[in-house]
């Protein structure tokens, strides 16, 4: 019951992610990867890097339940730096986000791995594809987490291997894992969970887990499933 209600919370956030990718207006905001030019010193030419490029994007408000510092309806859109570089190799990925215009406070970050896109339904990859359509093998589990200092930049990185998954609490939502680092359309959600606590063990639920603290000074959202952290960034790499 308890895995059923975190893959509901988990489905109503990518809802409305998947809605603001498709919103979103080709250039500098849109969440479209592209490859990342790097120069050659030692002929002076330009090459093409291993890494894949997209923006960090805005995307939840600051919700209401459980107090919290942050006003509720707030918007946290990147205010500078907001680059999430990917690298895809054959047995794994990795990425590393710089981003800016984040509230101070703990942060867990999300992997949503789509393995086989081709099969989302009219070419798009939506919620009904990530929780609903197994020929997409996609799969829903944490990444890394970290603090947010007053100045509101946020440095995220993290690695998953074919078949890795993480094994602590409150980690994995769904599916096998990695299975296509070449062709997966890749999600990374950056999720809130209130001010960093003085406490190793609540700051280890906080930077760790789905749900940690979330019903406790962390500006949550409430529906008719539960409490969850709210998502103030994200980023989609397209394969």
């Amino acid at each position: 019951m308890k895995l059923f209600i975190f893959s509901i919370l988990v489905m109503a956030m990518f809802m409305l992610m998947v809605n603001c990718a498709k919103d979103s207006p080709a250039g500098t905001d849109s969440p479209t990867s592209n490859t990342i030019l790097s120069i050659d010193d030692d002929n002076g030419v330009f090459l093409k890097d291993s890494w894949e490029r997209a923006e960090v994007q805005v995307f939840q408000p600051a919700g209401d339940f459980g107090g919290g510092v942050l006003v509720p309806g707030t918007l946290f859109p990147p205010t500078n730096k907001k680059v999430s570089k990917l690298k895809r190799e054959d047995d794994e990925l990795e990425y590393k986000i710089k981003t800016s215009g984040l509230p101070p406070g703990a942060y867990t970050n999300w992997w949503v791995i789509i393995n086989n896109p081709e099969n989302c339904t009219d070419g798009v990859c939506d919620i009904e594809d990530i929780f609903f359509n197994p020929a997409t093998n996609a799969s829903v589990f944490w990444a890394t987490g970290g603090v947010v200092g007053p100045d509101g930049k946020g440095k995220f990185r993290a690695e998953i291997e074919i078949g890795e998954l993480p094994d602590g609490p409150d980690q994995h939502i769904i599916g096998p894992g990695l299975l296509n680092p070449q062709g997966a359309e890749v999600h990374i959600i950056i999720k809130y969970h209130g001010p960093a606590s003085s406490d190793p063990d609540e700051l280890y639920l906080q930077t760790h887990t789905l749900t940690g603290l979330c019903s406790e000074g962390a500006n949550a959202i409430q529906d008719a499933f539960g409490v969850n952290c709210f998502d103030p960034q994200f980023v989609i790499h397209m394969p």
